[in-house]
């Protein structure tokens, strides 16, 4: 069971949400990639679990550290599942290649603006996680991030 749900999807990350909508795949599978990224694998297993008093504060927030869930509904985990959600519906595949839907009464945008205000917030909770991590020995112990990097509107 994922931590966030489509409701996190509010505001500056706004998502269409309906009947057919394919969200809530994208943040089971993207929810596992991103833990195991930020946290490493030792501790993204504990908070995936979630049964180990360890980590609960890590998932609700303590102090300076909102969590990587909370009632004000902004997550570490929504900016990184909005930024390859976004990403991956610029286009669709067909047996004729890729292709851009053509919508009437609209003009084309590109996403890159958002999807990078979205990976430079990201990026900042991750520094929060950090700081509220190096507080807590035994999470220290166990925690192996990777660095995820910066992106820029030219996806290099």
């Amino acid at each position: 069971m994922a931590l966030i749900d489509s409701t996190y999807f509010v505001g500056e990350i706004s998502l269409p949400v309906g009947k057919y909508s394919d969200l809530s795949l994208f943040i089971e599978r993207l929810e596992k990639q991103f833990l195991r990224k930020a946290l490493g694998y030792e501790l993204s297993k504990l908070v995936i679990e979630n049964t180990d008093p360890l980590v609960a504060d890590l998932i609700a927030g303590s102090g300076q550290w909102e969590g990587l869930t909370n009632t004000g509904k902004e997550s570490v985990i929504a900016y990184y599942v909005y930024y390859y959600y976004l990403r991956s519906k610029v286009t669709f595949t067909t047996s004729t290649g890729e292709k851009k839907p053509d919508n009437e009464n609209s003009t084309d945008a590109t996403p890159a603006f958002k999807v990078m205000r979205a990976w430079d917030l990201m990026l900042k909770g991750l520094s929060r996680m950090d700081a509220y991590i190096q507080t807590v020995p035994e999470l220290l112990d166990i925690y192996e991030p990777t660095d995820l990097g910066r992106v820029n509107a030219f996806d290099l």
